[in-house]
């Protein structure tokens, strides 16, 4: 696995990667049976760059996709570390916002959404059910006031474990075997934030209106 943070070029840094972890198993990227990738949400550069690199593998072979959320491999990661039986993921989204998400632990696919993943004014946001959480990501950190207001459903706090290539990984497995895969040219962001997606699409239709 490589793992690294701050890549000033990070689609050229992660083919490489790939290349280097093909070759140290033996494997040619044919081999494969699909690409998983974190689809977000998250930073607009990291989501773009991973969807991006995940589709240049798949067309290069014909290989489908995997698109995992970036909060349920977070989600995975606190269930590895911790005995918690749901775990509340927040990352900082930035202008005054975070993404926040609730999952379970399942047997069967590693982590089960308690609902959909979501972006909230941290004053907006509450967890589902009767669940005591583990309270895992930097955005719980980066307001401290919205941990301050949920902290009678934690049960533990994880506010520097961050979502992990060998999560997406791990979730990735079942949801191929169940069939939860796209092709190459359906592989779509999950912003989140409306106006971050509708800027990008403008970009890449070469408009600059918006």
């Amino acid at each position: 696995m490589r793992e690294s943070r701050g890549l000033r070029a990070p689609s050229r840094r992660v083919f490489e990667w790939a290349r280097e972890l093909l070759d140290e198993s033996s494997v040619s990227l044919g081999e494969l049976d699909c690409i998983a990738f974190g689809a977000g949400p998250g930073s607009f550069t990291g989501v773009r760059v991973a969807v991006a690199v995940a589709q240049g593998l798949g067309y290069a072979r014909g290989l489908p996709l995997c698109p995992v959320s970036t909060l349920a491999a977070l989600a995975s990661g606190a269930f590895r570390r911790t005995t918690a039986d749901a775990v509340a993921c927040c990352l900082d989204a930035h202008m005054g916002e975070v993404y926040v998400g609730a999952y379970r632990r399942d047997p069967e696919e590693g982590v089960r959404a308690l609902g959909a993943d979501v972006l909230r004014a941290p004053d907006a946001v509450a967890l589902p059910g009767d669940w005591t959480y583990c309270a895992a990501g930097p955005g719980w950190a980066a307001y401290p006031q919205l941990a301050g207001r949920l902290q009678s459903r934690f049960g533990g706090l994880e506010p520097d474990l961050l979502p992990s290539a060998a999560d997406v990984a791990f979730l990735a497995r079942s949801r191929f075997l169940a069939g939860s895969i796209v092709q190459a040219a359906g592989a779509q962001p999950n912003y989140l934030r409306h106006r971050v997606a509708s800027v990008a699409k403008a970009v890449l239709a070469g408009r600059d209106d918006q």
